[in-house]
């Protein structure tokens, strides 16, 4: 997993009164500044998983690197089992196979990729830690090299709807000589009774 950077963050706690002057009690806190974006059209994917291979996702998804690939193998599951044991304080201690059933139902759900043998990838295209020209870029390799052959649902083309817009008459017909005295009203509905409008 790769070294949390932190950024000292300073805040004022509490209020303190000496006499008649009131002063700031300013405390700080190191907040973790690493990050991974997870995009919007992945909720469907993630609700429908045990809590096993969603926390393996979220340790997958900070694990990963620049390109979003990470190691599978039984040192790597080990480590996460480790890694879970050691936060929880003991509390939550999965199985290997645990962990091998976990990654194949992310297989399946396309949220990882196999890569190669012991190597996989965090779908771009549901998290990502770079920036947005390195994400298109990496899905476009992904796609291209068919590690990830999208479903038909994904690649139904969506119909443009292209507003039709009538046609006017080769010649409109006059208006009429009471055109100008007529209200607001009877104007529209002579326009429309004419064509106009």
């Amino acid at each position: 997993m790769e070294k949390r950077s932190k950024r000292r963050l300073d805040f004022v706690a509490d209020w303190r009164t000496e006499g008649d002057i009131t002063m700031p009690v300013v405390k700080s806190k190191m907040v973790v500044t690493n990050y991974t974006k997870r995009y919007q059209n992945n909720l469907y994917l993630l609700a429908e998983l045990p809590a096993c291979a969603r926390t393996l996702l979220d340790y997958l998804s900070e694990a990963m690197d620049e390109s979003n690939v990470v190691t599978s193998n039984s040192l790597s599951r080990k480590d996460f089992i480790d890694f879970v044991n050691y936060v929880t304080h003991g509390k939550v201690i999965y199985a290997d196979s645990t962990v091998k059933m976990s990654l194949s139902q992310l297989i399946k759900n396309k949220l990882l990729v196999q890569v190669s043998r012991g190597s996989m990838m965090v779908n771009p295209e549901y998290f990502f830690k770079g920036q947005e020209e390195d994400r298109m870029r990496l899905l476009k390799e992904l796609y291209d090299k068919k590690f990830v052959i999208p479903s038909e649902e994904d690649l139904q083309e969506v119909p443009v709807m292209v507003p039709q817009i009538p046609q006017a008459p080769a010649a409109l017909p006059p208006l009429g000589d009471d055109y100008e005295s007529l209200s607001m009203s009877q104007k529209m509905l002579r326009l429309k009774a004419l064509g106009y409008a």
